[in-house]
């Protein structure tokens, strides 16, 4: 997006605000804006309340898997208010446990085939940094439990990992609200912080479908499964510690383990036991995904 500056006078130059984020903002004459610079950079933040959003979701008959796939789209997407009119009294009890997992939303409002939720926590802008880390230290903390648990043959433990994946959803589902509805302060970094949570939020489920399939299944891995496991938890851990402390040498260490990885799952699943091979094709996805993340970072750090 590009402004032309006005000249107002010897002293005064104007750029016009664009009209969809005035909007978005809810900002009116007279309202003020902070500013911050840098040597290049103008930024503009405003303090005020964006203007609130209110969603109409209505669910058929039975349709207990859309309901959480249209209500966290709608909390996601931002909105302050979300109306869900439903036709199966069935669907209420549904409703409630969605709600539970929206960090900040309660139902508020309950009617024949009309249920309402709002936001009734607020979000601060600020807790985006502190939301991010606790995920990343969630995923890190099932990849490593999850792989004691395999090693160990723990098989109520790796089926139990299930529940740990219920707050990192919960979690990503916040983070995502925040930029969409708040943006980053810095906003170069909003799209691609976007990506890598989505990211974060997939890696999660895949470490929960991994140790549930291990677990319901009671597959012992063979000890050159659980060896490729533990590189899979050292690359999150190499990709965790750059993203907070970027620097070439890590940088190098992820590129290393690229041109190992892909290789050593191919090597694997040509000699691995057939119960093994869903197992590692779920490690594979995990790899897959951290280099997805991997190359997001680069674009944000370079």
């Amino acid at each position: 997006m590009r402004r032309k500056i006005i000249q107002l006078s010897t002293n005064t130059n104007v750029i016009s605000l664009p009209a969809k984020w005035v909007r978005r903002n809810n900002l009116s004459k007279g309202d003020e804006l902070e500013l911050e610079m840098t040597d290049s950079s103008l930024y503009v933040f405003t303090t005020r309340k964006p203007k609130k959003i209110t969603t109409v979701i209505k669910i058929g008959n039975d349709d207990t898997l859309v309901v959480w796939e249209a209500v966290d789209t709608a909390y996601i997407k931002g909105s302050d208010e979300i109306m869900i009119k439903y036709s199966d009294p069935k669907l209420l009890e549904h409703i409630h446990k969605v709600s539970m997992r929206m960090l900040g939303m309660a139902v508020t409002e309950e009617r024949k085939n009309l249920c309402v939720m709002k936001d009734v926590g607020g979000q601060n802008q600020e807790d985006f940094d502190v939301i991010l880390k606790r995920i990343f230290l969630l995923i890190k903390t099932v990849a490593e439990e999850g792989y004691a648990a395999a090693a160990q043959g723990d098989f109520d433990t790796l089926v139990s990992m299930k529940y740990r994946d219920y707050n990192i959803n919960s979690f990503s589902s916040y983070c995502l609200r925040s930029l969409n509805k708040y943006g980053y302060k810095d906003d170069s970094r909003a799209q691609k912080l976007y990506l890598i949570v989505k990211q974060l939020e997939t890696i999660g489920d895949k470490y929960r479908d991994l140790c549930r399939y291990l677990g319901k299944e009671k597959i012992r891995l063979g000890k050159n499964s659980l060896a490729y496991f533990t590189a899979v938890n050292d690359c999150y851990e190499t990709f965790y510690k750059l993203f907070y402390k970027f620097n070439w040498d890590e940088a190098k260490d992820m590129i290393k383990i690229r041109k190992n990885m892909f290789p050593e799952v191919s090597s694997l699943l040509k000699n691995c036991k057939p119960t093994e091979i869903i197992a590692l094709h779920y490690l594979w996805e995990i790899i897959s995904l951290l280099f997805d993340s991997y190359e997001t970072l680069l674009v944000m750090e370079i």
